[in-house]
């Protein structure tokens, strides 16, 4: 009973604005952990404005910062899986607070966004979708042009041959461990 109480104290459960949305620390009595630009985004519907103020005068939700070097991280990798112009600086974030904790421990995102958990899972941080099945496969997207059949690296946003709107498709992926 001890090691079950002292494993689930030592695991960082860290949530993205999908886990206020599904309602996951409104449930349960465990300590989370979360951004202030996740906050930013449940906050702007005023229904969740008075429950959050009263899980972080509990001391059932605490907000951290990231250190930078978490965030060059995840953008790295973000851009490794070209998730990075779908990612907010939310997720980037709250990536970058689960990067921290995975290397001090246990550290699990509970989000259904599937660019945070592909990005996640290239990262070898947990993630736990909160309502949806989650990721099955972990991808690398490529961007190509549908005008000129082009296929290009990097975030562009505009085909350097013929001005076209570039679109994105899976290029490799493999299946997802949990």
């Amino acid at each position: 009973m001890a090691a079950k109480e002292s494993e689930t104290k030592s695991r960082k459960l860290i949530l993205d604005a999908t886990a206020f949305y599904a309602g996951v620390p409104y449930t349960s009595l465990e300590c989370y952990l979360t951004t202030a630009e996740v906050l930013k985004e449940v906050t702007h519907s005023s229904k969740y404005i008075a429950i959050i103020d009263t899980l972080l005068d509990s001391k059932r939700l605490v907000v951290e910062k990231p250190p930078s070097e978490a965030y060059q991280r995840v953008k790295a990798a973000a851009m490794e899986t070209r998730d990075i112009s779908t990612l907010s600086e939310a997720d980037i974030s709250i990536l970058a607070l689960a990067l921290h904790y995975s290397e001090k421990g246990d550290a699990v995102i509970v989000t259904d966004d599937y660019a945070v958990q592909n990005v996640a899972q290239i990262l070898n941080i947990r993630f736990a979708p909160a309502m949806s099945r989650g990721i099955r496969r972990m991808v690398r997207w490529v961007h190509y042009c549908p005008a000129c059949s082009q296929v290009f690296g990097g975030n562009m946003r505009y085909c350097p041959i013929c001005g076209t709107a570039l679109k994105r498709r899976v290029g490799r992926s493999r299946e997802v461990r949990y």
